[in-house]
C-alpha cells in the first residue's frame, strides 16, 4: 500500500524530470555485509558512445551474440574486457570463485595461445556508425576482484573494479592501454573513442582552448557532472524501499554540501572578475555559470526535500513546481553558459 501510494506521488515528477536526465551518472545500493559481496548499482548503457580503431566503428558483442555498449558508471567509460582484448587475440575468462577475471593464459587455457583477432565473434567494424538510445541497467561491481594478465596480477589504480552488467564483465577505459598496448583516447565533445593512432593529424586539428577561458570551462564540467549525476537520482525513487532511500538521502546531503560550496565559489571568481577583467565575453560566460551554480544548489536543495518525505512516506507532491522551476533555471543556465564558452573557444580556431 505504501508503494501504491509512492508510486502514484512520483508519476509526475517522473515526467518533469525525464526532459532533464544526464548521461552519466548511477548510484550504488550499499551492500557492507561483506567485502567479497557484490555491490548492486544502477549503469547506463551507451549504444550513442562511438568507438573507432583503424578508422573503423567497432561494434561488441557477448558471448551469446548479442549486441552490448559501452557502459558509463560515475562519470566513468567502461568497455567490455573480452571484445577489446580479442583485438590481440587475448583469450578472457571469469573465474567466480576465485572472484578473478584471466587474460591471456587462463585456467582453461593454461598455455599461451592467441586467438585470430580478425575471427573474433566479439568485434564486429563497419564504415558507418548506428547511434542507439542510452539506457538504465543494473550492474554488480565485483569487489575485491583481480585482473590477471598470464597469471600475473595487473595493479589497477585504487577504485578500479570490474563490473559485470548482462553477463558481460567490463573494466575502466583507463585501464585498457595497460592490457592492450594501444594508445586509448575519448574526445570529451563527441565522447568518441579512439584506439590506436588516428589517421589525422594530431596537431593540424587540435582544438585550441584560450587561456582566459579554461578555468572557466573546467568549472562548467564540474557544474555539469554534478547537476546530471543528482538528476539521475530522483529516478530511482519509484522502485527503493525505505532503507534505500535513506542511502540515497545520504547522498544528495553530500550533493548539495557540494553545490553550495561550488556556488560560493562562483560568486567569488564573478567579483574578481567583474574587478579586473575587462573581457565581457569571459564575463558573461562566467555569470551565466554562477546562475547555473545558484540554480543547482536550490534544484538538489528542494530534491533533498523530496527525498526525505518519501523515505518518512509523506505527500511531497507540493515540491512539484519549485522542483521544475529549478530544473529548468539550470538547465537553462547550462544551456546558456554552454554557448558562450563555445563561442569564445570557436573564435580562437
Amino acid at each position: 500500500m505504501i508503494k501504491g501510494k509512492r508510486t502514484r506521488r512520483i508519476t509526475a515528477l517522473l515526467l518533469v524530470i525525464a526532459m532533464f536526465v544526464g548521461t552519466s551518472a548511477v548510484f550504488a545500493v550499499q551492500n557492507t555485509e561483506s567485502k567479497n559481496k557484490d555491490t548492486k548499482v544502477i549503469s547506463y548503457m551507451r549504444p550513442d558512445i562511438p568507438v573507432v580503431k583503424d578508422g573503423k566503428f567497432m561494434y561488441f558483442f557477448n558471448e551469446q551474440g548479442e549486441a552490448v555498449s559501452p557502459m558509463v558508471y560515475e562519470g566513468e567509460t567502461y568497455l567490455p574486457i573480452r571484445a577489446l582484448c580479442s583485438l590481440k587475440g587475448e583469450p578472457v575468462e571469469w573465474e567466480a570463485a576465485a572472484r578473478t577475471v584471466y587474460i591471456g593464459r587462463t585456467l582453461s587455457r593454461p598455455s599461451k595461445s592467441l586467438l585470430a583477432p580478425e575471427e573474433s565473434p566479439y568485434v564486429q567494424f563497419s564504415d558507418t556508425f548506428e547511434k542507439g538510445n542510452q539506457s538504465a541497467s543494473t550492474a554488480y561491481i565485483k569487489n575485491n576482484a583481480l585482473v590477471m594478465y598470464d597469471f600475473e596480477i595487473i595493479n589497477l589504480d585504487e577504485g578500479i573494479i570490474p563490473i559485470i552488467c548482462k553477463g558481460t564483465t567490463y573494466l575502466p577505459l583507463t585501464c585498457f592501454e595497460r592490457i592492450i598496448g594501444e594508445k586509448i583516447v575519448q574526445d570529451q565533445n563527441t565522447k568518441q573513442i579512439t584506439i590506436g593512432e588516428s589517421d589525422k593529424d594530431n596537431t593540424s586539428d587540435k582544438l585550441i582552448i584560450p587561456e582566459k577561458i579554461k578555468d572557466v570551462l573546467h568549472y562548467y564540467e564540474r557544474q555539469s557532472e554534478l547537476y546530471n549525476d543528482v538528476t539521475s537520482k530522483i529516478l530511482l525513487i519509484n522502485n527503493m524501499s525505505k532503507n534505500d532511500l535513506n542511502i540515497l538521502l545520504k547522498t544528495i546531503e553530500k550533493d548539495y554540501i557540494k553545490a553550495a560550496e561550488y556556488n560560493r565559489e562562483m560568486s567569488m571568481m564573478l567579483d574578481d572578475l567583474e574587478k579586473t577583467q575587462h573581457d565581457k565575453a569571459v564575463v558573461d560566460a562566467v555569470q551565466s555559470l554562477q546562475s547555473f551554480a545558484e540554480g543547482c544548489e536550490y534544484y538538489i536543495l528542494v530534491m533533498q526535500n523530496i527525498i526525505y518525505m518519501a523515505a518518512n512516506d509523506q505527500d511531497y507532491s507540493m515540491f512539484a513546481d519549485p522542483f521544475l522551476n529549478f530544473a529548468l533555471m539550470s538547465q537553462t543556465a547550462m544551456n546558456d553558459c554552454f554557448n558562450k564558452i563555445n563561442a569564445i573557444i570557436s573564435e580562437a580556431n
